[in-house]
């Protein structure tokens, strides 16, 4: 944060609008008030202040992984929501996920995905609770170009060759058959509107440039780079694109697959 706010403005801006910053096991200053014996008092303290907020009637924003992914799939939910749903009587929840589509423009595009509101049962167990918001979550990823794409280009071998118009043909037969068979998926605008080959430009180009296809006499050839998968996960969109977005997809991969058998 140092590094981006050296007028240190952003902490007082999050404060302004009401965030409040959980301490974490080794994170922040937890490190001291581990010594001192003071970490849980602390935490205690801070979770009771937005428990007094959310009793008050204001709006909890808050994100159920703890942090960002960087391997395109989603997180491993933390017990923040399950501990809320213990806390505070008759809470409702809603939901919304962040898709970036890297790949189909210059600059990274955001499609943002809204759910619909949501009780969690007393009873629920705290497993119960983080399958429910993994489902809910991970349910509502968008489909975008760049990871339509992705998924689709990792399917075929590597060195083989499709042609340009195929390959614009399979994306749309492919778009077409989702809105059919699956419509409570989410489709990015880009994709919705796919009919030409100018609309793919900028995401080929991207990809030739980074050395996963070659293009060549109107086909476009499979490289051995967009098969590779690196040997550690973390800062995946930085060492293979392709994948990162082909993992955004994960709770859409059996319904995906299911089209792309029986094309």
């Amino acid at each position: 944060l140092k590094l981006i706010d050296k007028s240190n403005m952003i902490p007082l801006l999050l404060g302004y609008i009401g965030c409040m910053p959980i301490k974490r096991p080794f994170r922040d200053n937890s490190r001291d008030l581990l010594k001192k014996g003071e970490l849980r008092e602390t935490v205690d303290a801070e979770w009771n202040t937005l428990v007094q907020n959310i009793d008050l009637g204001r709006n909890l924003f808050m994100f159920p992984e703890g942090t960002y992914n960087q391997d395109g799939f989603l997180n491993q939910i933390k017990k923040g929501v399950f501990y809320l749903k213990s806390k505070v009587d008759d809470i409702h929840f809603n939901y919304f996920n962040l898709t970036y589509d890297s790949i189909s423009y210059k600059k990274s595009k955001l499609h943002i995905t809204y759910g619909e509101p949501f009780y969690l049962n007393k009873d629920d167990t705290s497993d119960t609770v983080t399958k429910i918001i993994e489902q809910k979550l991970g349910g509502s990823y968008v489909i975008t170009l760049g990871n339509l794409m992705s998924y689709y280009l990792l399917k075929l071998e590597e060195s083989s060759s499709i042609s340009l118009e195929n390959f614009l043909k399979h994306l749309i037969g492919f778009k077409d058959q989702i809105i059919e068979k699956h419509s409570e998926l989410k489709l990015g605008s880009e994709l919705l509107k796919l009919r030409e080959l100018k609309t793919l430009e900028n995401a080929l180009e991207k990809l030739k440039s980074l050395k996963y296809i070659d293009i060549s006499e109107g086909k476009i050839k499979i490289l051995g780079t967009l098969k590779a998968i690196p040997k550690s996960l973390n800062q995946l969109k930085k060492h293979n694109l392709v994948l990162y977005h082909k993992n955004q997809l994960t709770k859409h991969l059996h319904k995906l697959d299911g089209i792309f058998e029986h094309n």
